[in-house]
């Protein structure tokens, strides 16, 4: 039976800073937050009537407000928070071990001291190449440990730490999850107009504590069921003096 279709639309806003502090010499990327509203581009009190669609009813498609998270700059609705991955390690029997953080071509750290606190293996998480300062934090005691990505990391289900022996038992207490998008009317055959533009306009634009500016623009709902990032989709030209609702 014929039923409306939705498409998620995704992104990112970041700045690129040239950091001369890091120890390593590209560029870093720090997140913008910033409001956005998605504005359907129909008559205002527009009812679309879809008489193929179980149960024949009209549609008012309406203006959804949503956000840059201020933590990775990643589009997201107001309501819904990312969860950042945390992962368990506990460590019985043993003098030393090392830890490798298998992501891309994975990194691994030097001898751990079984008693090593909190700080200590934090410190030696965040040097790994792969990992990085900002990046992990680490709490709990030298034998029930628990680590936390934050940072670039944040949001996301990053691989679990391998150790290189027995008496080290690792495991995902909560998997990572941005919970990025937002979800909108797709302009399927089930709607009876040839074509829907969504007008998105970007408020209380923030960086490094000043307000910014985002030139509004404009895009068209794909015809089908789809995921959408904001950095390839083809950019229309907003509708003139478009504010936010």
């Amino acid at each position: 039976m014929p039923e409306l279709q939705w498409f998620r639309l995704t992104g990112q806003l970041t700045a690129i800073v040239a950091d001369y502090v890091d120890a390593d010499t590209h560029p870093d990327q720090r997140a913008i937050s910033a409001l956005i509203d998605i504005i359907p581009r129909l008559p205002k009190g527009a009812v679309l009537w879809c008489p193929t669609i179980t149960p024949p009813r009209g549609v008012v498609p309406a203006p959804i407000r949503a956000r840059f998270d201020a933590t990775d700059g990643r589009l997201r609705t107001i309501a819904i928070q990312a969860k950042n991955e945390r992962q368990n390690i506990q460590v019985t029997g043993i003098t030393t071990y090392t830890l490798t953080f298998p992501l891309g071509a994975g990194d691994t750290t030097g001898p751990i001291p079984a008693n090593a606190n909190p700080f200590a293996i934090e410190t030696a998480l965040a040097d790994l190449t792969n990992i990085g300062r900002g990046n992990v934090t680490v709490t709990g005691n030298a034998g029930n440990l628990n680590v936390y990505f934050i940072g670039r990391l944040s949001g996301q289900d990053v691989p679990l730490l391998t150790a290189d022996r027995t008496g080290i038992t690792i495991t995902e207490a909560l998997k990572g999850d941005g919970r990025d998008g937002v979800e909108l009317l797709a302009c399927t055959t089930e709607l009876p107009i040839d074509e829907l533009i969504y007008d998105l306009v970007f408020h209380k634009v923030r960086y490094n504590g000043a307000d910014q500016y985002l030139q509004p623009f404009a895009i068209r709902a794909p015809t089908a069921t789809a995921e959408i990032d904001l950095a390839s989709v083809e950019r229309l030209t907003p509708q003139p003096g478009i504010q936010p609702f």
